[in-house]
This record gives structure tokens, C-alpha cells and sequence, in this order.
């Protein structure tokens, strides 16, 4: 929530905070995620195991590199 708006809702003309109310709400070491709640996360690692195939963007980029490198020079793994 911003300063102003929050100054503008309890009535204070201009309004000098010298704390944000944002950082007294929230809790150290405590966050929540939507989709860990409805398991989005573990339903990508599930699919990415069984296909090989990186969900994320840098672990597919990461994947397509070292495949054109070992096409290019021809190092392969034994």
C-alpha cells in the first residue's frame, strides 16, 4: 500500500512516515506462493525428470547450448 494513499485514507493532509506499514505487516522467513499451493512446481519437476526436458527458461537454454557446442566440436560424454 502506498504512503499517500494510506495518509489520504486516515485523513492526514501531507504526510511524513517515517516507517513503511508494508514492512510491519510482513513476517520475516514467512512467504507464500500460489503455485506451490496448487502444486504448479511439483507437477514441472515431475515432467521435466520424466522428459529430460528443462521447464525453466535458463535450464532449456543451458540444454540447447551444450547440445549445438558438442554438435560443433564433437565432444561427446562416454
Amino acid at each position: 500500500m502506498q504512503k499517500h494513499y494510506l495518509c489520504s485514507v486516515l485523513g492526514i493532509g501531507s504526510c511524513c512516515m517515517l516507517f513503511n506499514f508494508t514492512d510491519i505487516m510482513k513476517i520475516p522467513g514467512l512467504s507464500f506462493s500460489l503455485k506451490r499451493a496448487l502444486g504448479v512446481t511439483a507437477a514441472k519437476q515431475k515432467i521435466s525428470r520424466k522428459t529430460g526436458v528443462p521447464m525453466t527458461k535458463q535450464g532449456l537454454e543451458r540444454k540447447v547450448g551444450r547440445f549445438v557446442i558438442n554438435t560443433i566440436f564433437g565432444t561427446r560424454k562416454k
